[in-house]
């Protein structure tokens, strides 16, 4: 839960900072950059045992789907994205 909360408040102050109160987009990027690491910290963690089993699983195409967004330059979407998926993840625990 403690990732889950990282990653939705850093998301939060990335977006709302840059859209609501002028922040500037590099410390908008630390933001989202703090939230891929720590939903992304709890994604891998999954996805990992499921990669080195020879299994494709969906932790992985999440991984992929962050990735391609970053690649996009969609950081705030991405970063969205593994939150919501953390969130599912603390869920399911």
């Amino acid at each position: 839960m403690l990732t889950v909360t990282v990653t939705g408040v850093a998301l939060a102050l990335g977006f709302f900072g840059e859209t609501t109160f002028g922040l500037p987009a590099s410390v908008a990027l630390a933001f989202y950059l703090l939230a891929y690491l720590a939903a992304g910290y709890d994604v891998t963690r999954e996805a990992l045992p499921a990669l080195f089993r020879g299994k494709l699983d969906i932790d992985i195409l999440m991984i992929a789907a962050a990735a391609g967004a970053a690649l996009l330059g969609q950081w705030a979407e991405g970063a969205f994205l593994l939150f919501l998926f953390s969130l599912g993840h603390a869920g399911e625990h």
